[in-house]
């Protein structure tokens, strides 16, 4: 359960990660063999994407709903199931090299400090400098999953993992 956050409010089950923390001396087995076996399987298991969904207040005015964003609260087991998957992939290093969504001690600072020192050298050598960024709302809600999947097919990754993935973003909206 190393890296998870136990200040995040738990799921639909009502089981924090404190409490999971807690009493993990006594099913740590149970509970690591139920992830082995999933990720064995290649199957995730469907009751953990219920989800609570709140309504998150961003900023301005509280009475305009473009002003909340909806966050999904997932089941405390799920995430900790997430992190050892998370985990398995930094130690193959299957993840771009350049990624910094999501990995420890990186962050989207460090792109911005590589980009503009990338546009320093170029300005320096007298080049031309170009750029290109987009903003994609709604990201994940957007990935084309036989894409993703034939990506990390292309990675590496294999069944019994890959099945897996595709059974955590199926039917996902």
């Amino acid at each position: 359960m190393k890296g998870v956050d136990t200040s995040k409010a738990c799921g639909y089950d009502g089981i924090g990660i404190k409490i999971i923390k807690l009493c993990s001396e006594g099913f740590h087995v149970y509970f690591t063999y139920f992830i082995h076996l999933s990720l064995s399987l290649g199957q995730y298991p469907s009751a953990w994407r219920l989800t609570n969904v709140i309504p998150l207040f961003k900023n301005n005015n509280p009475q305009h709903k473009v002003n909340y964003r909806p966050v999904s609260l997932l089941a405390s087991f799920s995430k900790i199931c997430e992190r050892v998957v998370f985990f398995h992939l930094m130690e193959t290093g299957i993840l771009y090299k350049f990624q910094s969504g999501f990995r420890p001690d990186d962050s989207t600072i460090n792109q911005l400090i590589i980009l503009v020192h990338k546009i320093y050298e170029a300005l320096e050598g007298s080049k031309e400098v170009r750029g290109v960024f987009l903003d994609i709302r709604k990201a994940f809600d957007k990935v084309w999953h036989a894409g993703l999947s034939h990506k990390l097919e292309t990675l590496g990754v294999q069944s019994p993992l890959l099945q897996w993935f595709e059974s955590y973003l199926r039917n996902q909206k």
